[in-house]
């Protein structure tokens, strides 16, 4: 059986080897901030495309945190819990 994902924080284990690469690569290339670079623009396109919709207003969260916070408050209703596919009622 594989291992389950671990969900218990954002910062629970270290990167993919394909992102740490690409963070080797790139560590010392000077980019202006606030999503200005050419990576966030890079992204933007490949998200726009990925959703098919060229027009799509693409935001950048600082963290993981207010990011799953931004998503539960817009998908969820207020009596409505945030569970992951793999909880189970244990009781």
């Amino acid at each position: 059986m594989a291992t389950p994902y671990q969900f218990q924080c954002d910062y629970i284990a270290g990167c993919t080897p394909q992102i740490m690469d690409a963070l080797l690569r790139h560590n010392l290339t000077e980019v202006p901030g606030y999503c200005e670079d050419m990576f966030c623009k890079e992204a933007e396109a490949k998200i726009r495309e990925a959703c098919k919709c060229p027009d799509a207003g693409v935001f950048f969260f600082a963290g993981g945190t207010i990011c799953n916070l931004s998503l539960i408050s817009a998908v969820l209703r207020p009596w409505q819990p945030p569970r992951s596919p793999w909880y189970r009622r244990r009781w």
